[in-house]
């Protein structure tokens, strides 16, 4: 069966099927803000040859600077936004996007202001042609936190960084993690939980006199955070770093910065201070990352003619190849880069960067459905991915030289390979010569013949396991009907409330049973740690999607539900609230079984607060 002939001339089957794909990416429309054919135009990139002509840097292969990346015009970019986010203040600087075929990110060019284009897109940002003039967004540049993760560390590690650092760094946020209850601002801030995020709202609650040895939704919050950071330190090395932030990648459009430099501002709302600008070294890297030439270590300066870019990493448009190639064989359509300027984590001899050049890909014409089908099944059957990963980790935990080792280095080419293997075709052939014999013991793999290991990660690992027994014995008080939520006139809601309240547990109780959720607490905050078995044979963090996801769109249909009629900031809302917290906690002694779910009032934290905070002993 012949496929579209909008994709007619594909040739490789891989990248047919990628382009498939790529119709069926999560994004949310702007549907607002279409874009007519005289709005937009096709650029050309910058490559090599470009920037041959003002510098003396040679090369034999022809690098692409702009691989991915478009520009956006500020009034375009503000107005898909407040569509996108009609609530939300200040604009993003960039734009992971889906529009007429092309895909990559736009990031915001002052030069393109009150002008009738909206859009440049460039070459490599189109895969075929379309007439869907529709801006659809997968995702916004933003500030992030930066985790260390094992990867990382294993680098780190190959490039001299002491394990006492990052020991160190894992010992403070222990540290922090502990005080979850008796400190949950100081922890919440040094964890930089987001604004929205239920431990943030229970802090909130906290400062106006709510307890978490008394408020049990308190203490079950604050608890479920401390698990699922506990479980990503043991299972991942997921290392909180201060001075360190996860942003997306794009290019200096101005030409100002030069090899070796990159531009970082970072602008966290949420701590309450100004925009400021990076002005250190910096070590750069993306996950995954096997070769310690993936490690990065750049000069961040100051750049005026960048400082409307805030929250991403702006790289050089020149030098001799781009850096985001020299990061793992990066680009700039949506990668999202760690960024860190702690001392304690700049390599003082970084290694030289792999050379990450595609083999060439399979070819055939008149491509047809049967052949995307017999590519899906090699792609499924093969899940290379994954296994080398793990390959590596254990050779440059076993070996002296890390991931210098001659067999981590096989496979971080290997690995190059498999992520190449959905554009080229080609699979990755992996010995058996590479394959472990057996496992360090922070893997956690029993059916498997495991060593002990002497590495840094198992000097991680063992640290955490001992803090988690040692902090699993906590449990939650009864729920208490606190008289500072009694607000007059709450009583002709009650019945509204009662249904309300039915209508929001029938559907937790409903998520929760297909997940196997036990703890109520695990699913609101999204950091279920336990999973049935329904959910198990699925990556855990896929499923943790899934499970936000849907309590993403509960939480919506529920406060949808609970404003009707009435306005946000009312007194109406105010004794709602307060009827819809008197049904959930009256005839409630525990929280012990799913039966008693005590989650709904929150949901509408905003007026609760209002309540508490207006009562006389609280001014």
């Amino acid at each position: 069966t012949a496929l579209p002939i909008y994709f007619s001339d594909i040739t490789v089957v891989a990248k047919y099927a990628a382009r498939m794909g790529q119709c069926f990416t999560s994004t949310v429309s702007a549907s607002k803000c279409s874009v007519g054919k005289d709005e937009f135009e096709i650029i050309k990139d910058t490559t090599c040859e470009d920037v041959k002509k003002d510098t003396i840097y040679t090369t034999s292969r022809q690098y692409n600077f702009t691989d991915g990346i478009g520009k956006i015009s500020p009034e375009f970019s503000c107005a898909a936004w407040k569509c996108l986010r009609p609530d939300d203040r200040g604009t993003p600087s960039a734009f992971q996007i889906r529009f007429a075929g092309c895909k990559g990110v736009v990031v915001v060019d002052p030069s393109l202001s009150n002008k009738k284009l909206k859009l440049q897109l460039r070459e490599s940002m189109r895969k075929f042609e379309s007439d869907h003039y529709q801006l659809e967004v997968c995702n916004p540049s933003k500030y992030s936190p930066g985790f260390l993760n094992r990867q990382i560390i294993v680098l780190l590690s190959t490039l001299g960084v002491k394990d006492c650092k990052i020991l160190q760094k894992q010992d403070r946020m222990l540290s922090h993690i502990k005080e979850m209850l008796s400190n949950p601002k100081s922890a919440a801030e040094y964890l930089k939980l987001p604004p929205d995020s239920p431990v943030t709202a229970a802090v909130k609650m906290i400062e106006c006199g709510l307890s978490p040895e008394k408020e049990p939704y308190i203490h079950g919050i604050l608890r479920a955070c401390q698990a699922i950071h506990l479980e990503n330190l043991q299972r991942k090395a997921r290392i909180i770093v201060p001075k360190a932030v996860l942003l997306m990648g794009v290019i200096d459009e101005t030409n100002t910065l030069e090899y070796g430099q990159v531009f970082v501002q970072i602008d966290c709302q949420r701590a309450g201070i100004e925009p400021w600008v990076v002005e250190e070294p910096v070590a750069v890297t993306k996950s995954p990352c096997l070769y310690p030439g993936d490690v990065r270590v750049l000069n961040a300066r100051s750049v005026p003619a960048l400082f409307h870019l805030v929250n991403v990493i702006v790289f050089p448009a020149k030098g001799r190849r781009p850096h985001t190639d020299e990061i793992s064989g990066s680009d700039l359509d949506g990668d999202q880069y760690f960024v860190t300027w702690d001392p304690d984590l700049l390599p003082e001899k970084p290694s030289d960067p792999m050379d990450y050049s595609p083999k060439p890909p399979k070819e055939k014409k008149d491509i047809t459905i049967n052949d995307v089908q017999d590519f899906f099944i090699d792609f499924i059957q093969s899940a290379p991915l994954g296994v080398i990963a793990n390959a590596h980790l254990v050779h440059a935990d076993s070996s002296i030289s890390r991931a210098n080792d001659p067999k981590c280095i096989a496979l971080a080419k290997l690995h190059s390979e498999a992520v190449d293997f959905a554009k080229t075709g080609v699979l990755p052939n992996m010995g058996e010569s590479l394959r472990p014999k057996a496992y360090p013991d922070f893997m956690q793999k029993p059916d498997r013949i495991s060593y002990e290991s002497k590495g840094v990660l198992n000097k991680l690992f063992c640290k955490v396991k001992k803090f988690s027994i040692d902090t699993d014995s906590h449990t939650i008080p009864p729920v208490v009907v606190d008289p500072d939520f009694d607000l007059d006139g709450h009583e002709k809601y009650l019945e509204e409330a009662r249904t309300l309240l039915d209508s929001y547990n029938e559907e937790l109780q409903s998520v929760m049973h297909h997940y196997g959720i036990q703890d109520e607490f695990a699913l609101v905050t999204g950091n279920a740690t336990k999973l049935g078995k329904f959910a198990r044979h699925k990556k855990i963090h896929a499923v943790r999607v899934e499970i936000k996801t849907k309590m993403q769109d509960l939480v919506r249909a529920f406060r949808k539900e609970f404003y009707r009629g009435i306005a946000i900031n009312s007194h109406e809302a105010l004794q709602k609230a307060s009827a819809l917290y008197h049904v959930t906690y009256k005839n409630r002694t525990t929280v012990s079984t799913s039966q008693k779910l005590i989650s709904c009032p929150w949901i509408v934290v905003e007026n609760l607060y209002t309540i508490k905070k207006s009562k006389p002993h609280q001014k």
